[in-house]
């Protein structure tokens, strides 16, 4: 028992410094998010005006129509992986709830709309619905670029069915 006692306060020892630092602050270590560079490449080459976020990943917007109306779109520098597939996200944000849940009637408006729907999806995050695509992390620029269209059409055409004149995003 009294090994166990030492086992226990040595281990207590050996974390206490990183737990105390980790309740400080960041920590030295802890660094902004860098922007994929293929990303940076494939958008310099279209000649996309683009901003890099806090997380790193890649904000734009984009004219849609001839209304005036604009629409924001991110891709995502973090990419995650299933088997030999890396996948990329495209994000655009259609509707805003008011609190954290949706009314049944947008919810399923938005689920309705993802089986018309050939790439990509609607998916809550939050209170926000956003309109996600994936495509594998290295695709050529023009496969990016008619992900992204797509990915903006389909957000700002939810938002004005739903919001009618509002363009919020």
């Amino acid at each position: 028992m009294r090994s166990l006692t030492k086992m226990l306060v040595a281990a207590l020892v050996c974390l206490t410094p990183g737990l105390l630092f980790a309740q400080i602050g960041d920590s030295p270590e802890t660094k902004k998010p860098e922007p994929d560079q293929r990303v940076r490449v494939l958008l310099d080459d279209l000649g996309l005006k683009y901003e890099i976020d806090d997380d790193g990943d890649f904000k734009m917007v984009f004219e849609v129509g001839d209304s005036g109306r604009s629409q924001l779109v991110w891709i995502r520098s973090a990419t995650e992986t299933y088997r030999e597939l890396e996948i990329r996200e495209i994000i655009s944000p259609g509707y805003k709830a008011e609190s954290g849940d949706f009314p049944g009637v947008i919810a399923l408006r938005l689920l309705e709309d993802n089986r018309q729907k050939k790439l990509g999806g609607w998916q809550k995050d939050g209170n926000m619905g956003i309109f996600v695509t994936h495509v594998g992390a290295t695709v050529k620029a023009d496969t990016l670029h008619s992900a992204i269209i797509f990915a903006v059409e389909a957000a700002d055409e939810m938002e004005q069915k739903i919001s009618g004149d509002k363009d919020e995003f």
